[in-house]
């Protein structure tokens, strides 16, 4: 079966049996033009013949993180670098000594870039298969779930927007042997995912929290402290960051 660029984001990994590459005139002959740049070829499991039905379950639960965050000046100290900044390229200062010394007593208000991403973010795997065979047949019976949840699901964002990523897959691989000659192959599969993530590029969210100075309250919509919030309504959780659905299913 022939995918395209989301196909192995669909596949649920427990089912494969081998991975090849194929960069050879040969699989330009068969798969045409789309195989220009390689083939990427898969093969899932299969039962055996002669062999009693086996279960088998894959399961993981862990925690993302993330691995390493810059640690942002404080308030104060971005106020003198800014100043010493603007004097060297002969303009006048921004801040006074006074309002200086008036944030170092306050201390600064929170870094939005800790603000907007989560310290830790839950994520499971599971996967349940069958396996067996008798004389002339064989048969693989499996499912998958895959949940995965969005770094950015902070406190800003209502629960009900739901961000992260699902996946539910089933596969059954069945072969029998009709007679010395003949063997009929069946695979089936089927693949449901649900995807909804922020509207913006991560790289640029985190680029412009990190940009931000820690001298400014960060800001939501009064609407969405409601229950009741429509759905244009939250499409904006905070000041510097755009959050709408992006669903795939």
């Amino acid at each position: 079966m022939q995918t395209q660029g989301d196909g192995l984001q669909n596949l649920n990994p427990y089912d494969v049996e081998s991975i090849s590459v194929l960069k050879d005139a040969a699989s330009s002959a068969i798969y045409g033009s789309q195989a220009a740049n390689g083939v990427i070829y898969i093969t899932t499991k299969r039962g055996t013949k002669d062999q009693r039905p086996s279960v088998q379950y894959n399961g993981m639960y862990g925690w993302q993180t993330p691995t390493a965050l810059p640690r942002q000046v404080e308030g104060w100290e971005y106020m003198s670098l800014k100043n010493e900044a603007l004097v060297n390229s002969g303009k006048t200062p921004q801040y006074t000594p006074q309002q200086i010394s008036d944030w170092k007593a306050r201390g600064s208000e929170p870094a939005y870039l800790r603000e907007m991403i989560r310290k830790s973010t839950p994520q499971q795997n599971h996967s349940l298969s069958l396996t067996g065979g008798g004389k002339s047949t064989s048969y693989l019976l499996s499912v998958g779930y895959v949940n995965q949840g969005n770094m950015l699901a902070n406190k800003y964002v209502p629960d009900d927007l739901d961000l992260g990523y699902r996946r539910y897959n089933a596969r059954a691989n069945i072969s029998v042997e009709v007679s010395k000659y003949v063997q009929v192959n069946v695979n089936m599969a089927y693949t449901k995912s649900w995807f909804n993530r922020q509207q913006a590029d991560i790289g640029i969210l985190m680029r412009d929290a990190m940009r931000t100075p820690d001298l400014f309250r960060e800001r939501f919509p009064r609407q969405l402290r409601g229950a009741g919030a429509q759905q244009q309504q939250r499409d904006r959780p905070a000041g510097i960051w755009r959050v709408q659905p992006n669903r795939k299913g």
